[in-house]
C-alpha cells in the first residue's frame, strides 16, 4: 500500500530582488488617421457644400436617400428596430468601408447595408473631412429605423 505525500515549499524573496514594475502607458493622443471631435468641417454630402448650412443638409440629404431607398424585409414581418452602420468618407472624398455595427436580424441588416451601397454607387464622391486644413478620412454612423405602421 502506498502513501501520497504532498510537500509544500515556501519561498520568500525580498523586496529589493524584485523587477521594478513596467512604466506606464504613453498617453492617448490623437493620430493624424485617429478620430478626431473638432473638425475644421466633417464630410459633406455632394452638393450640400454651398448650402447655409452644411452638415444639417448632408444629415437630411443622407436621411433622404436612406428613407427613399430602404423597404421594408418582408421576412422581418414583425421584428422593429434600428441598425446601424458606419461608413468611412476617405481623404479623396470616395465611400470606404461600409459596416453594420448593430443589426436587428440579418434580413433587416442585409437591406439598410444595401441602400448604403446604393448611395455608395449613386453618390461616390462626396466632400472630404478636413483638419488642420487637410483631408481627413472619417467615419459616418447611420442609424437606419425599421418601424412597423
Amino acid at each position: 500500500m502506498f502513501t501520497k505525500f504532498c510537500l509544500f515549499f515556501a519561498f520568500t524573496l525580498p523586496v529589493d530582488s524584485l523587477p521594478p514594475p513596467p512604466p506606464p502607458p504613453p498617453p492617448v493622443c490623437p493620430s493624424e488617421k485617429g478620430m478626431f471631435l473638432n473638425w475644421e468641417r466633417p464630410a459633406v454630402f455632394p452638393g450640400c457644400d454651398e448650402a447655409d448650412d452644411p452638415n444639417g443638409c448632408t444629415s437630411k440629404a443622407v436621411v433622404n436617400f436612406l428613407y427613399s431607398h430602404v423597404k421594408y424585409p418582408k421576412l422581418s414581418a414583425c421584428i422593429e428596430g434600428t441598425v446601424v452602420l458606419s461608413m468611412e468618407i476617405m481623404e479623396d472624398g470616395h465611400i470606404g468601408d461600409v459596416r453594420v455595427r448593430r443589426g436587428i436580424n440579418q434580413y433587416a441588416d442585409k437591406e439598410a447595408l444595401r441602400a448604403v451601397l446604393q448611395m455608395k454607387h449613386e453618390h461616390p464622391k462626396w466632400i472630404p473631412a478636413r483638419f488642420k486644413d487637410r483631408p481627413m478620412a472619417m467615419t459616418y454612423y447611420l442609424p437606419v429605423r425599421f418601424k412597423l405602421e
